[in-house]
């Protein structure tokens, strides 16, 4: 069995044995006993941490004090070189080429595969456009409805019940375009036809959380009138994460046989746990960089997936430019076009115009750094963080009955993110501030909290101290509710006391004026 410190990044099982052997094991001193263990404690030096502690990692953290420098570094690198950056002369980014190809920069990219799990480098591309402009350009490209789809009614989007607005307004503006080609192409069934009748929506159970055979069970019986599907990794409100190899194992035939294309949201679970593209029956795939990805700004974009199997020659037609085609051929043919120098594969056939590298650095920094110190590890660390976080909750406030965790427990069915529920009556948004100013940052969507332990930036101690000061939070917030409660009973009992004294009066009146009732009163 390996040490204590050893099994932080290499097995969250042991880990977790090892450390519940610990006397008081949820204790402070304990907290940094495996703090001084951990092998990757040096990695929090490597962000911008302030006094303010960020436990809502999954929603804006820490700068990586790497970007800041590559971004210097590029700012005076155009100073001295001036056009001369695209090309050759780069002395940084020799080994994508040139800064010209940025979005192909391959330690980046080697990373991101690592993450992603897609087969070929192709298959891939950094970009400066957002996570949902790249999903609009994927459902774009790849929904188109013929006339004998219209006729069978084969045209749906297959969406959670709960998914988060920018897909569903996503998916709903891509359908009224579907819509309104086929009725200028005058398609009866187009007619009448809205985008909410086109967007089926899988139905969830208590508190939000998805059932994977429902899930696997609605697929299959709508896949004859299906033409997308369109899921996350891990849902954005209760951080369940989607058991995605079950769902396809389970599916994959009716997918391919109803020719569905499938495209992934990976918002919240980049950079969270890796996943495994090539394995499954997924086209494509989009993510952000300001979620778990380690030093993201806000908005920082990171790119698409696009499976090398779709036919983007003859079958669809991704809207392209210049860098779409072969940079090493391009400039033979710079002021005509050549058809048979354009990628036709993977996500490099999207390639249009010029990407601006400092708006790629704060992705490819984070990527190439944390790919050096090794995924695995740090997703290992992640676990354990993740069950430290969640014993000390369901010791301190589960037991006590003021939250409820909603997030699955099973590690198959989360990620790092955990999503509770106050069971007490409080405000999560009060107790969000109430935390801000006790140095703690959480994310809320009421009724909902949303809480972290970042593997790149968290430690135990960090962990330990927040639970304490969200349970002491949430007694001093009660403890008005306790006072109200006590100040209403005594108001009640005052009123007893009254009515008893009236009443007793009343009986004395009575007693004084009767000469037939000589049995004394007796309190029942």
């Amino acid at each position: 069995m390996p040490s204590l410190g050893q099994s932080i990044i290499s097995n969250p099982d042991e880990f977790e044995i090892a450390w519940k052997k610990e006397p008081d094991y949820l204790s402070a001193e304990v907290a940094d006993k495996l703090d001084e263990a951990d092998p990757l404690n040096d990695t929090p030096n490597l962000f911008e941490r302030r006094k303010t502690k960020a436990m809502a990692a999954h929603s804006f953290s820490y700068p990586l004090k790497e970007t800041l420098e590559n971004i210097k570094k590029m700012h005076m690198l155009q100073a001295n070189l001036l056009h001369d950056v695209h090309f050759d002369k780069h002395p940084d980014f020799k080994d994508s080429g040139h800064c010209f190809d940025r979005d192909r920069y391959k330690p980046a990219l080697l990373s991101a595969q690592e993450l992603l799990g897609f087969e070929y480098e192709c298959e891939f591309n950094f970009t400066q456009n957002g996570m949902t402009d790249n999903l609009g350009k994927l459902m774009s490209t790849f929904l188109k409805v013929s006339k004998r789809e219209w006729e069978n009614d084969k045209r749906k989007i297959v969406m959670l019940g709960t998914e988060f607005n920018a897909d569903q307004t996503m998916a709903h503006s891509t359908m009224r375009g579907v819509i309104a080609d086929g009725q200028r192409s005058e398609i009866k069934e187009a007619s009448s036809t809205k985008s909410e009748d086109e967007i089926l929506k899988i139905p969830h159970g208590e508190n939000g959380v998805y059932d994977t055979q429902t899930i696997i069970d609605f697929i299959k019986s709508n896949a004859d009138k299906t033409k997308m599907i369109c899921l996350p990794d891990v849902v954005f409100n209760t951080l369940q994460r989607l058991e995605l190899n079950k769902i396809f194992d389970a599916t994959r035939d009716v997918i391919e046989k109803n020719k569905i294309i499938v495209l992934l949201d990976l918002a919240h679970g980049f950079a969270n746990r890796k996943i495994d593209l090539k394995s499954m029956p997924v086209h494509g795939a989009v993510m952000c960089g300001y979620k778990h990805l380690p030093g993201g700004y806000d908005g920082t974009p990171v790119g698409f997936v696009v499976k090398r199997s779709l036919d983007l020659k003859n079958e669809f037609h991704p809207q392209q430019g210049w860098k779409a085609n072969d940079s090493k051929k391009v400039w033979d043919h710079i002021s005509g076009f050549n058809r048979d120098i354009a990628f036709t594969e993977g996500a490099v056939a999207f390639r249009t115009s010029n990407p601006m590298t400092l708006a790629l650095l704060p992705a490819q920094t984070s990527l190439t750094t944390f790919g050096k110190i090794g995924w695995t590890k740090l997703f290992n660390k992640s676990e354990c963080l993740t069950r430290y976080l969640l014993a000390q909750l369901q010791e301190h406030l589960v037991k006590t009955n003021q939250i409820e965790i909603i997030t699955p427990l099973d590690p198959k069915q989360r990620g790092a993110g955990i999503a509770l529920k106050m069971k007490n009556g409080l405000d999560v948004r009060a107790i969000e501030h109430k935390l801000k100013e006790r140095g703690f940052e959480v994310d809320t969507r009421p009724p909902v909290m949303r809480v972290t332990a970042h593997y790149a930036h968290t430690t135990f101690a960090d962990v330990h101290q927040f639970v304490q000061t969200f349970k002491l939070v949430v007694d001093k917030m009660l403890k008005p509710k306790v006072y109200e409660s006590y100040k209403n009973w005594g108001m009640f009992a005052l009123g007893a006391t009254l009515v008893a004294g009236l009443c007793a009066v009343a009986l004395g009146s009575s007693k004084s004026t009767s000469n037939t009732n000589t049995t004394p009163f007796k309190h029942p």
